[in-house]
């Protein structure tokens, strides 16, 4: 039932396509071309109530839902609301075959209708066209049958109010106990710097905590070493001569010197060869 009524909307539009029309500006991310024979008529299927309107003893052929201007269909006197009933003297069964029936009309071939109406049956002429549809920004298929040419729509990110996600790139300094992001820009303007690193977070109790180092500082030199990536920060400290260390931080845009204290540094460095690592026992 869904694939039936789907497949008569799109049969429905797709006999609507008027090749006349120019072409809107080119907004479309992908284009097709298709041609085909053209009526230019679109067509449902024909229920109870419609078939007992028209004195048909059951249901078929297709009901005309609208006609495009300028197309054979118009030119032959179709009108909305008439109901096919024969193409070329084959019965029409549905919307399927109808389309069908007019794909492999050769264009410019003039083919005989039996209409019907509440006045009555009629007979009708009409000259089968060439079509040429060119896709345009749209949101639906141009078809006739399986002749298609696919529509889609130019996708404009300012029509949607959403948020975009940006992530950032933090570090987390474990010899400072203290979490990094390099700046620059326009962030690290408002700072004071042209680049540096600026520190997120402390933790408590952590060395750079007992210095006092807070969230919000810019570090710019580590025992002398100017900072421009949070890589500096762990190499200077690394070459650093004693445990006691100067950070060089802006805070408020103001300059402030810390000393920090990095608890059990021979506990981290390479040990001499021949030599135990501080806590570690000779035995085994």
């Amino acid at each position: 039932m869904i694939r039936t009524l789907i497949g008569t909307m799109l049969t429905a539009v797709a006999l609507l396509a008027q090749p006349e029309q120019a072409p809107a500006p080119a907004q479309g991310i992908w284009q097709a071309q298709s041609s085909g024979s053209y009526l230019g008529v679109g067509v449902v299927e024909v229920n109870d109530e419609v078939a007992s309107r028209i004195g048909l003893s059951e249901p078929h052929g297709v009901e005309v839902a609208s006609i495009a201007r300028r197309s054979p269909a118009q030119d032959a006197g179709l009108h909305e609301g008439d109901v096919i009933t024969t193409y070329r003297g084959e019965r029409v069964e549905g919307v399927e075959h109808f389309a069908r029936l007019v794909r492999e009309t050769r264009a410019g071939r003039s083919v005989a209708m039996t209409v019907h109406s509440a006045s009555g049956e009629r007979q009708v002429e009409a000259v089968v066209a060439e079509r040429t549809v060119k896709s345009r920004s749209s949101t639906w298929f141009d078809c006739e049958g399986e002749d298609c040419a696919i529509r889609i729509p130019a996708i404009r990110l300012k029509d949607f109010d959403f948020d975009i996600p940006r992530p950032h790139m933090s570090i987390r300094n474990r010899a400072l106990g203290a979490e990094l992001e390099e700046i620059d820009g326009q962030l690290a303007g408002y700072f004071g710097v042209e680049k540096g690193v600026l520190v997120r977070s402390v933790e408590e109790g952590s060395p750079a905590g007992t210095a006092d180092l807070k969230a919000g500082d810019v570090i710019t030199s580590v025992g002398g070493a100017e900072i421009k990536r949070s890589g500096d920060v762990r190499r200077a400290l690394a070459k650093a001569d004693s445990q006691e260390t100067k950070v060089a931080v802006l805070r408020n845009k103001r300059p402030k010197t810390l000393t920090v204290k990095i608890e059990g540094r021979g506990a981290w460095e390479k040990p001499k060869r021949g030599a135990h690592r501080v806590g570690e026992s000779g035995d085994r």
